[in-house]
């Protein structure tokens, strides 16, 4: 899991355009990697792709300092690294509705250049706290539990090997390495 290349080089990581976690309370098109996860554990806690980011670049030493996106993805990273700097370009409504594990909501978002003078200062702001933020990290072992919309896209994965069922929609492995997570 993360991006190719990534390494404890890196000062920091910066999360642009990012989204809630699925089930996230106005979240803008909010989902979890993909519409048919619909909850995704690690080690216990809840998490989405904001988590599973910080917690791979935190595995390295690297910090998270920046997210953009709707109101639930910073309220998510602010929930891990209340330090974080967020800038907040759209906000949910009530939820029109759902596809999959996808919730489609209405929201308003700032206009283009509204949302890039916000973004801009955001990052102007998170550059200068480099080396002041503590990356994220989650100890190993690394328990990752999923649960499917549905039974039909769980059932390839419980072959897989280490891969446990814990009922019809949910599995669940132990690996030792963030990378070696499957889903």
């Amino acid at each position: 899991a993360g991006p190719a290349g990534y390494d404890a080089s890196f000062d920091a990581m910066f999360l642009l355009g990012f989204h809630g976690m699925a089930g996230a309370e106005n979240g803008v098109l909010a989902h979890s990697f993909t519409p048919i996860l619909k909850n995704v554990w690690l080690n216990g806690s809840k998490i989405g792709e904001i988590a599973m980011n910080m917690a791979t670049f935190g595995a390295v030493g690297v910090p998270t300092v920046f997210v953009s996106g709707d109101e639930a993805a910073v309220a998510e990273a602010r929930a891990l690294v209340p330090e974080i700097e967020g800038a907040t370009v759209k906000w949910g409504l009530e939820e029109k509705e759902k596809l999959g594990a996808l919730s489609v909501r209405k929201a308003v978002s700032l206009s283009p250049g509204k949302a890039q003078e916000v973004i801009r200062e955001a990052a102007r702001r998170a550059m200068s706290k480099i080396g002041s933020v503590e990356p994220w990290r989650v100890e190993p072992p690394y328990t990752m539990r999923v649960q499917y919309v549905e039974e039909k896209y769980a059932a390839p994965m419980k072959g897989q090997p280490g891969m446990v069922a814990i009922d019809e929609t949910t599995v669940e492995q132990v690996r030792g390495s963030l990378s070696e997570l499957i889903f």
